[in-house]
């Protein structure tokens, strides 16, 4: 998740606005736990301490990758003309199915020499940042359309459903048809 991140946040985030989101998602975050028992879905009282403990450790994690997505910004102005165009090229057809050697070929580079330059400057392999992207739009898509799922897996292309399920639940934590239940605008 780290590299849709940081490839959005790249282009145009300084330090200050930086900063400035940090301290926004740290303070919603607080807010969250402390409205609990107004919302009454369950009272303070009622959280285990190991529920409570993983509510800060989910904080102390994000604070973490927003820290890596900062310093990876600082420390890396911009991405070699491969990765862009590769970047460019995987956001114009994430909906497709999409593989490695399509992309080099693109290119016009080898495929161990892209997969190789695409690694060390986005720091994750390919596969793995095609199906971020796919997933990441099927995520807004289950919050912002009525789509059933089976067509949000079409749409994204991830064949057959069930992939689509397991690699969306191994990524997030959660199933498919719950996120949808819980994040639906």
């Amino acid at each position: 998740m780290d590299i849709l991140f940081l490839d959005i946040l790249s282009t145009s985030l300084d330090t200050t606005l930086y900063d400035k989101m940090v301290i926004k998602i740290d303070m919603s975050l607080h807010a969250q736990i402390m409205n609990l028992s107004e919302l009454n879905i369950v009272g303070i009282d009622d959280i285990s301490p190991e529920n409570f403990l993983s509510i800060f450790e989910y904080t102390k994690e994000l604070k973490q990758r927003l820290n890596t997505i900062s310093n990876s910004i600082n420390n890396k102005s911009s991405y070699s003309y491969i990765v862009k165009n590769a970047l460019k090229y995987i956001d114009k057809h994430f909906k497709e199915e999409i593989f490695v050697d399509d992309i080099a070929k693109n290119l016009h580079v080898s495929q161990q020499y892209f997969s190789r330059i695409f690694n060390k400057e986005v720091g994750c392999g390919v596969p793995k940042y095609i199906n971020e992207r796919k997933l990441n739009h099927a995520k807004y898509l289950m919050r912002v359309t009525d789509m059933e799922l089976t067509e949000i897996s079409d749409e994204v292309s991830i064949y057959p459903y069930r992939r689509f399920s397991s690699m969306f639940k191994e990524m997030y934590g959660i199933t498919p048809s719950n996120y949808q239940k819980i994040n639906k605008l």
